[in-house]
């Protein structure tokens, strides 16, 4: 089980050789499948594609493609098939606001050259965002976290520039897919 759980995460662990791949957040089903492939002795995980994976099917003006990109069509499924439509407005109205003042504190604490700040405050904001679903999102603050202690002031600008964009991109796909 890792917490690793963006595109490609799975690849590199069964690469590295583990047995099989589960990330958090843990969904029933995905659990259910790696214990049965593992009670059967089944010894190709590789061939399988966990349930936490992208559907093509979902998405508006964004694009399915885009969408795939942006969002887990799995965790917006499930996230529309467990909370009400006012709950998944007060969801995503807290995740905006939250998300725009963590984006701002990072700019701040790069500013201060606080590196240790900056991790954290990607941290916390990876693991919400993968928790919603807002993979791309996810996969720029690990990109901002593992630059950190390059002394590159114009790169960490295009990060920051990055999140910003990957935000807005989250906002506007979870808008389209969670509000009724």
């Amino acid at each position: 089980m890792t917490a690793y759980a963006l595109q490609g995460d799975r690849e590199r662990c069964l690469e590295a050789g583990m047995d099989d791949h589960i990330a958090k957040p843990l969904e029933r089903e995905d659990v259910e499948a790696v214990v049965e492939r593992c009670l059967r002795g089944r010894g190709h995980p590789q061939d399988e594609t966990p349930s936490g994976d992208h559907d093509e099917t979902a998405g508006d003006s964004l694009g399915p493609a885009v969408q795939d990109v942006v969002l887990d069509q799995a965790r917006i499924r499930g996230l529309r098939a467990t909370l009400t439509p006012q709950q998944r407005l007060t969801l995503l109205k807290t995740f905006d606001q939250q998300t725009t003042a963590c984006i701002a504190a990072i700019g701040d604490a790069i500013r201060r050259g606080d590196h240790d700040e900056v991790r954290r405050l990607t941290h916390k904001l990876k693991g919400t965002s993968a928790s919603l679903g807002a993979t791309a999102l996810a996969s720029s603050c690990q990109q901002l976290s593992d630059g950190i202690g390059i002394d590159d002031p114009d790169s960490k600008t295009a990060q920051v520039s990055a999140l910003r964009a990957a935000e807005e991109q989250t906002a506007a796909a979870l808008g389209q897919q969670l509000v009724d």
